[in-house]
C-alpha cells in the first residue's frame, strides 16, 4: 500500500481579503482541506497521514527561533521521513495583490536532477486535475503560469518521498477565496484524483475504481406562476430548475451519477408520483427535491425537510442546511439559522425508497429571497452539492426501507461493484 503524507499550513497568515471574512485564514483552510484529502485517499486504498498541528513554540524554536516558517518546514519534512512515507503533497494558499487567479503546483529541484524528474511528474499529475476542475468553475479566469521549479522549497528539499507543494488558489482574492471555501470537498477529490491516477500509472498493481454514488435530483414541479406583490410574477419553477441543473453539473464533477428528474412531468401529485416511480426504478442511494417556500410570513432563507426518525436523511440535510445558510448569511449577515424540519407532510419524502430530503432554498414570496435565488443559482448547487458529496458514503447509504439496504462490495471475479443486500 502507497502512503502519503499530508502536511497543511501551519502558521496562522492568509486571512484574505477584509470582505472574505469567511475564509478566516489559511490555515483553518488548509486543516479542513487536509481532512477531506485524507479521508478520501483512505476510500481509495491508500495509507493517508495528515502531518501534526500542535507543535509548541519550544519545539519550533529548538530548530530554527528567528523564522518559524523554516522551522516547520524541517519538523514536517522530518515527520514524512521518518515514517517512510512515498509521497509528500503540501496544502496552501497563496497572495498575488489581489489580481492573480489559478492553482498553481511546486516540485523540489536541486538543480542535480535527483529530485526533479520524480517531483515534475508527481506534481504535474496533480495540477492538471486540480486545474481542470479550476478552469471549469472559472472560465478564463486563471491567468497564472502554473507550475514552477523550486529550488528553494526547504519542505520539498528534505523530504525524500516525491513532493508537491500546491497553491490551490489565491485567498486574496475575492472569487478565489469563496472557491476554495465552497468546493473543499471537490478540490480534495481533484487533489486526491491526481495523486491516484500517478500512482496507478507508476506500479503495476491496480486499485478497484471508485463506486458511483448515485442521486436522483426532484425540482419543484408546479407549473402555476406564484403571485408576488402588485406588479410582479415570478415562475418559481424555472428557478428550481436553473438551480437543479446546476446542482446536478456540480455533482457530476465529483464523479456521482445524478439523474435530473424529468422536466415535462405535470404539476401537483400526478407529477410528483412520476417522479417517485422514476426515481424507485434505478437503486439511487439519496433522492434531493429541490424547492423554494411560499409562505407569506417573515420567515425567511432556507430550510431543509425529512422524515420523522430518518438518522440518514438527517446528517445529508443537516450539512445542506450549514452550507445553504452560510451563502445566505454572506447576502444577508445576521439572519437566524433554521432548523431541520421532520415531517411526514411530503408525497416524494414519504415514498421515495432511497433515503430523501426536501430543500426549500428560501422564500419565493419574499422579494430579497426571491432575488436571491436568482441570482446566486450557481452558488447555491454549489453549497448543496457540497454537502451532498462530503455526507454521502462511497460505498452507498443505506435505503430507509430494510427491503432496499444494500452497500457496495468490490467483486474482482468480475471486475465490477456489485450492490448487495445488507
Amino acid at each position: 500500500m502507497k502512503s502519503v503524507f499530508i502536511s497543511p499550513e501551519f502558521q496562522r497568515k492568509g486571512e484574505g481579503i477584509s470582505t472574505s471574512h469567511f475564509y478566516i485564514n489559511e490555515r483553518y483552510q488548509m486543516e479542513l482541506m487536509a481532512n477531506e484529502l485524507c479521508k478520501y485517499l483512505k476510500t481509495l486504498g491508500l495509507n493517508a497521514v495528515i502531518g501534526r498541528t500542535d507543535y509548541t513554540i519550544e519545539e519550533l524554536n529548538a530548530v530554527d527561533k528567528d523564522n518559524t516558517g523554516i522551522a516547520i518546514a524541517v519538523k514536517r519534512s522530518d515527520e514524512s521521513n521518518n515514517g517512510k512515507f512515498d509521497y509528500h503533497v503540501a496544502l496552501h494558499s497563496d497572495a498575488g495583490g489581489g489580481n492573480a487567479r489559478g492553482p498553481t503546483v511546486y516540485y523540489y529541484d536541486n538543480q542535480n536532477g535527483v529530485y526533479c524528474e520524480k517531483g515534475q511528474v508527481f506534481a504535474q499529475s496533480i495540477l492538471d486535475k486540480l486545474l481542470g476542475l479550476y478552469n471549469r468553475d472559472n472560465p478564463g479566469k486563471n491567468n497564472r503560469s502554473n507550475n514552477y521549479l523550486g529550488d528553494s522549497w526547504i519542505e520539498l528539499g528534505n523530504a525524500k518521498a516525491a513532493g508537491a507543494y500546491v497553491e490551490i488558489a489565491y485567498h486574496d482574492n475575492e472569487e478565489d477565496a469563496r472557491w476554495i471555501v465552497s468546493n473543499r470537498v471537490r478540490i480534495a477529490h481533484a487533489i486526491g484524483n491526481g495523486i491516484y491516477e500517478h500512482i496507478q500509472q507508476k506500479n503495476s498493481f491496480i486499485f478497484p475504481p471508485r463506486p458511483k454514488r448515485e442521486v436522483y435530483i426532484s425540482p419543484d414541479n408546479e407549473k402555476s406562476p406564484q403571485s408576488v406583490g402588485m406588479n410582479s410574477i415570478c415562475l418559481n419553477r424555472e428557478k428550481m430548475e436553473k438551480i437543479s441543473r446546476n446542482l446536478r453539473d456540480a455533482l457530476k464533477s465529483s464523479d456521482i451519477v445524478v439523474k435530473l428528474g424529468d422536466l415535462g412531468v405535470k404539476s401537483g401529485v400526478e407529477g410528483e408520483n412520476e417522479r417517485v416511480r422514476e426515481s424507485n426504478a434505478s437503486d439511487y442511494d439519496l433522492h434531493v427535491c429541490i424547492h423554494a417556500r411560499q409562505r407569506k410570513d417573515r420567515v425567511r432563507g432556507p430550510e431543509v425537510y425529512i422524515l420523522p426518525g430518518d438518522e440518514k436523511a438527517r446528517k445529508v440535510a443537516l450539512r445542506i442546511l450549514s452550507n445553504l445558510h452560510a451563502v445566505y448569511n454572506a447576502a444577508f449577515p445576521g439572519t437566524p439559522k433554521l432548523e431541520v424540519v421532520e415531517t411526514n407532510k411530503y408525497n416524494e419524502l414519504k415514498n421515495t425508497n432511497a433515503t430523501a430530503v426536501l430543500v426549500r432554498v428560501a422564500c419565493q414570496s419574499n422579494s430579497f429571497d426571491r432575488n436571491w435565488m436568482a441570482t446566486k443559482g450557481f452558488e447555491i448547487a454549489s453549497a448543496i452539492g457540497t454537502a451532498i458529496v462530503d455526507t454521502l458514503p462511497e460505498n452507498g447509504i443505506s435505503k430507509r426501507n430494510s427491503y432496499y439496504k444494500k452497500k457496495r462490495v468490490w467483486n474482482h471475479d468480475l471486475g465490477e461493484w456489485t450492490k448487495v443486500p445488507i
